[in-house]
């Protein structure tokens, strides 16, 4: 064949040859899995993916919430340093005797409760009484007044 200008023909037989025989011969000694065993192994591991999916889910849920509490105490932070400037804000917003303003102010009266609970029953208190002196100034806006009382501030 090689005299006869078939040498690409016989060096694809050869190749092809030698790669079968470096692949050894083809056995079926071992028994195959039968439909069952299949179905079992593909039920295994598709509970394993859904196991895994519900750990991801879990795992960023987790990092989720770290974030959100991590600008949460951020806020308060910033809130801390304001000092009496929050309150002087909360004031401006009531004196605008706008209902948006009302939600906005009863937001961050919100915060000021929750830092002055982080700095202790001092603050807490002194929290407590700012309340009640806000109520009293403005005791004829039935509108902030019950924002205050769904916000759950004393009476």
């Amino acid at each position: 064949m090689v005299a006869d200008g078939e040498g690409a023909l016989v060096r694809a037989l050869l190749l092809r040859r030698s790669r079968a025989d470096a692949a050894g011969p083809v056995s079926h000694s071992s028994p195959g899995r039968t439909a069952t065993e299949l179905l079992e192994a593909a039920e295994t591991r598709a509970e394993e993916r859904k196991k895994a999916q519900e750990q991801r889910r879990r795992e960023a849920q987790a990092r989720k919430a770290a974030a959100k509490a991590a600008a949460y105490a951020k806020r308060l932070d910033d809130l801390a340093a304001m000092g009496e400037a929050a309150w002087k804000q909360v004031d401006d917003m009531i004196a605008t005797k706008k209902t948006s303003e009302y939600d906005q102010a009863v937001a961050l009266l919100r915060d000021l409760r929750a830092l002055a609970e982080r700095q202790g029953e001092v603050e807490t208190a002194a929290f407590k009484k700012r309340m009640l002196d806000l109520r009293a100034q403005y005791p004829t806006r039935p509108g902030l007044q019950s924002r205050l009382d769904e916000a759950g501030f004393p009476r």
